[in-house]
Protein backbone atom coordinates (compact mmCIF):
# COMPACT_ATOMS: atom_id res chain seq x y z
CA UNK A 1 0.00 0.00 0.00
CA UNK A 2 1.43 3.32 -0.98
CA UNK A 3 1.74 6.63 1.11
CA UNK A 4 -1.87 8.06 -0.28
CA UNK A 5 -3.38 4.87 0.87
CA UNK A 6 -4.52 3.44 -2.62
CA UNK A 7 -2.69 0.49 -4.45
CA UNK A 8 -0.97 0.06 -7.42
CA UNK A 9 -1.45 3.44 -8.46
CA UNK A 10 2.00 5.24 -10.25
CA UNK A 11 2.75 9.04 -9.33
CA UNK A 12 3.93 10.04 -12.52
CA UNK A 13 0.42 8.70 -14.03
CA UNK A 14 -1.11 11.15 -11.75
CA UNK A 15 1.13 14.13 -12.69
CA UNK A 16 0.71 13.38 -16.53
CA UNK A 17 -3.39 13.78 -15.56
CA UNK A 18 -2.70 16.69 -13.54
CA UNK A 19 -0.89 18.65 -16.79
CA UNK A 20 -3.29 17.71 -18.91
CA UNK A 21 -5.99 19.24 -16.60
CA UNK A 22 -4.14 22.26 -16.16
CA UNK A 23 -3.59 22.64 -19.84
CA UNK A 24 -7.21 22.08 -20.69
CA UNK A 25 -8.40 24.69 -17.26
CA UNK A 26 -6.13 27.85 -18.43
CA UNK A 27 -8.04 28.34 -21.43
CA UNK A 28 -10.59 28.54 -19.88
CA UNK A 29 -10.17 30.87 -17.20
CA UNK A 30 -8.07 32.96 -19.42
CA UNK A 31 -11.28 33.17 -21.65
CA UNK A 32 -13.64 34.15 -18.65
CA UNK A 33 -11.27 36.81 -17.34
CA UNK A 34 -9.55 38.23 -20.46
CA UNK A 35 -12.47 40.65 -21.44
CA UNK A 36 -12.31 42.59 -18.22
CA UNK A 37 -9.11 43.06 -18.72
CA UNK A 38 -9.27 46.51 -20.95
CA UNK A 39 -11.87 47.78 -18.93
CA UNK A 40 -9.80 47.37 -15.46
CA UNK A 41 -7.00 48.88 -17.34
CA UNK A 42 -9.10 51.95 -18.59
CA UNK A 43 -10.61 52.88 -15.66
CA UNK A 44 -7.55 52.42 -13.33
CA UNK A 45 -5.50 54.65 -15.58
CA UNK A 46 -8.72 57.24 -15.65
CA UNK A 47 -8.76 56.96 -12.06
CA UNK A 48 -5.17 57.55 -11.34
CA UNK A 49 -4.22 60.12 -13.97
CA UNK A 50 -7.81 61.70 -12.68
CA UNK A 51 -6.72 62.02 -8.88
CA UNK A 52 -3.18 63.10 -10.10
CA UNK A 53 -3.57 66.41 -12.87
CA UNK A 54 -7.47 66.79 -11.52
CA UNK A 55 -8.44 66.48 -15.55
CA UNK A 56 -11.35 64.80 -16.97
CA UNK A 57 -9.97 65.06 -20.49
CA UNK A 58 -6.28 63.78 -20.39
CA UNK A 59 -7.55 60.58 -18.59
CA UNK A 60 -10.07 60.11 -21.97
CA UNK A 61 -7.15 61.21 -24.04
CA UNK A 62 -4.46 58.67 -22.45
CA UNK A 63 -7.24 56.08 -22.87
CA UNK A 64 -7.48 57.02 -26.63
CA UNK A 65 -3.63 57.06 -27.34
CA UNK A 66 -3.45 53.81 -25.70
CA UNK A 67 -6.49 51.61 -27.60
CA UNK A 68 -4.80 54.08 -30.96
CA UNK A 69 -1.24 52.93 -30.28
CA UNK A 70 -2.66 49.02 -29.78
CA UNK A 71 -4.15 49.07 -32.60
CA UNK A 72 -1.63 49.69 -34.83
CA UNK A 73 0.93 47.56 -33.61
CA UNK A 74 -1.19 44.87 -33.80
CA UNK A 75 -2.03 45.89 -37.31
CA UNK A 76 1.33 46.62 -38.16
CA UNK A 77 2.09 42.76 -36.80
CA UNK A 78 -1.13 40.99 -38.20
CA UNK A 79 0.04 42.27 -41.84
CA UNK A 80 1.38 39.36 -44.38
CA UNK A 81 5.18 40.38 -45.17
CA UNK A 82 5.89 39.68 -48.57
CA UNK A 83 8.21 36.91 -49.08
Amino acid sequence: MSADGQQGRKPRADVQRNRAAVYGDTPDALGETLPWIPLYIAVMTHLLLFLAFGSVLLPLKAITMNMLSLKCRWSASCRERPS
